[in-house]
């Protein structure tokens, strides 16, 4: 299910929850559409220049960062990152993951998946209104906006990229036709 564009609020164990199983599906998603591929087709450059081993390797490092731009947060660092240095380091990770191995990458999302899920449950109600920044918005949002911004909503518009390449019809659900 694809989170709807606006934001909610994480105040008690039910949506933080809603937001696990969110965060869950979307890497589900995005690893069941690349495993079925043929292997070759991982190290064809197929999505605006990025190969499918790429797209994964770069949205398993953009959650490494992006956790570790909210931690720095919480204890007061809040660097401003512009998209300049965004596109730059994406420009250089394209090429530099092109051919990384894929099993190896979906361990590594599988693995941080599980510390995202303990962060967001452990995380103390009054850090969510922490301000961190985020270069796509160019401002400082709060960690609970960060928290669906980067683990999620990242993650689905790199899958619906993935669906448009790949010819693959978003189901009704996700459509934001639907009612």
């Amino acid at each position: 299910m694809q989170p709807e564009a606006n934001y909610y609020f994480l105040d008690g164990e039910a949506e933080r929850k809603r937001l696990i199983r969110e965060l869950n599906e979307v890497r589900d998603e995005v690893i069941r559409l690349i495993m079925e591929m043929p292997e070759d087709l991982w190290y064809e450059e197929r999505y605006h220049g990025w190969t499918p081993a790429a797209m994964l390797a770069h949205l398993n490092m953009v959650d490494g960062m992006s956790l570790l731009l909210i931690k720095a947060a919480l204890i007061g660092f809040r660097p401003k990152i512009g998209m300049g240095m965004v596109d730059r380091m994406n420009n250089f990770t394209s090429r530099l993951f092109r051919r990384r191995v894929v099993p190896t990458t979906i361990a590594g999302i599988r693995s941080k998946q599980t510390h995202l899920d303990e962060f967001i449950m452990q995380l103390p109600i009054d850090k969510f209104s922490t301000q961190v920044y985020d270069p796509v918005e160019a401002q400082y949002i709060t960690v609970e906006h960060a928290l669906q911004a980067l683990f999620v909503h990242h993650w689905y518009k790199h899958l619906q990229t993935i669906r448009e390449v790949e010819g693959i019809e978003q189901p009704p659900e996700e459509r934001s036709d639907s009612v």
